[in-house]
């Protein structure tokens, strides 16, 4: 008889960096969303911060948060087509959508935005 075998560690590891990568355009997206009734919050004033901190920053995008964006791009990249040819009955602003949130929203978040800036 055939045993089955458990999946490896490198396995569920990159199964959860997946997940993670998925998910968090997803925060970021529920943060944005705002009722209008609220006031402006009050300016603030602009201070520079630790020149260790703000390394600190750079290096954990570079080694972490950059790469989850980039799998979460191409994650995008992927599931972009299916979502397209799904929304594809309600017109043109339906793909225009599905683009800005499969492509552009991670694009912009993994190659565009400034090292270090979340």
């Amino acid at each position: 008889m055939r045993q089955t075998t458990s999946p490896s560690a490198f396995s569920r590891i990159a199964a959860a960096l997946l997940i993670a990568g998925l998910l968090a355009p997803a925060t970021g997206l529920a943060a944005e969303q705002s009722t209008d009734d609220q006031p402006a919050p009050a300016p603030v004033e602009p201070h520079g911060y630790d020149a260790v901190l703000h390394s600190a920053d750079v290096t954990v995008d570079l080694l972490v948060v950059r790469p989850l964006a980039a799998v979460t791009f191409l994650a995008g990249a992927a599931l972009f087509l299916p979502a397209a040819v799904m929304t594809s009955p309600n017109g043109t602003d339906s793909i225009h959508d599905a683009y800005e949130r499969f492509i552009r929203e991670p694009g912009e978040y993994a190659y565009s935005r400034p090292l270090g800036e979340f």
